[in-house]
């Protein structure tokens, strides 16, 4: 509604006694699946956005898998266990789920970084940054991030390309700064929200009584 009346997607007037949008990453205003989902009516739309999902998660680990040299058959198995995962189907209409989608999109393309260091690779590891913050999921992203550094880390070992770390350095810095009309209002609220105050002064205090042998061991 905002946006056909040309102005941001700040608030939402109709929940409770009024919700922000723009600075709530999980509302993801800017979500591209989000906003192809716009075009449809709103029953069409949910089916849509959640169709589309488990088809770019195929796709995206279809690619990945691909880029790794493995078969076209192991490539459509691949596809098709992570397409239907727990996390994925689960939580296909929450944003949890669509930022999950882009895991093998941003494992591709540090991939791609690392073995061929060019504006092809640089690209598409934007891209997948840009996707996976926009698609709203604060905890999600982080994960996605470290995974995808974990990955990379290896991958430099076994190629020995270390000039690959600045391109990487660079697709990270460009993704924050295209992404930052989402990032910046978030981080301007977050300290005054009740999830924060809990996260802050309880869970960061409180002792974790898990012993360390019990966590190597799993």
């Amino acid at each position: 509604q905002a946006m056909s009346a040309g102005a941001w997607p700040m608030w939402n007037p109709y929940l409770l006694c009024g919700s922000i949008l723009a600075a709530n990453m999980q509302a993801a205003p800017y979500d591209a699946v989000q906003l192809l989902g716009m075009l449809l009516p709103h029953p069409q739309a949910l089916t849509f956005m959640a169709a589309f999902t488990f088809f770019l998660a195929a796709f995206f680990t279809f690619a990945f898998v691909r880029a790794l040299g493995c078969s076209e058959g192991a490539a459509l198995i691949a596809a098709a266990g992570y397409a239907f995962c727990a996390i994925l189907a689960f939580f296909i209409g929450w944003p949890l789920g669509r930022v999950w989608t882009f895991l093998p999109l941003i494992l591709l393309g540090v991939r791609l970084v690392v073995r061929e260091t060019n504006l092809r690779a640089a690209v598409l590891l934007t891209l997948a940054l840009v996707l996976t913050i926009f698609a709203g999921h604060p905890e999600s992203i982080l994960h996605l991030v470290f995974v995808g550094s974990i990955y990379g880390v290896y991958e430099l070992f076994v190629t020995k390309r270390w000039r690959a770390i600045r391109l990487a350095t660079v697709c990270g810095v460009i993704a924050l700064g295209l992404t930052a009309i989402s990032l910046m209002p978030f981080f301007s609220v977050a300290p005054h929200t009740m999830e924060y105050r809990v996260r802050h002064e309880q869970y960061a205090t409180a002792p974790f009584d898990i012993p360390p042998e019990l966590v190597l061991g799993r």
